[in-house]
């Protein structure tokens, strides 16, 4: 049985649902209310717009030049020998 599959569906379904929650999303109306429908955006739009901006901050300050990125990788590869013998 592959729980690992049934846990990320009810996870992924968790994702998708939980700003639904928040906004006040009603399958049940005809139409949304105008707080709904932008909160709609701001979650659907905006949250990840800045979420995306934090993450490039922080890339932008971290020190990865082509020197670096092979010493890890030599760094890597060894460690990976040794577990092998």
């Amino acid at each position: 049985m592959q729980t690992r599959g049934l846990l990320h569906e009810e996870l992924s379904l968790a994702e998708r649902a939980l700003p639904l929650v928040v906004v006040a999303f009603d399958q049940h109306a005809p139409q949304q209310s105008p707080d709904t429908v932008n909160g709609m955006a701001v979650a659907g739009g905006l949250i990840p717009a800045v979420i995306f901006l934090i993450v490039m901050l922080i890339m932008a300050g971290y020190p990865l030049t082509e020197a670096k990125f092979k010493d890890i990788m030599k760094s890597i590869e060894a460690n990976r020998s040794l577990r092998h013998e």
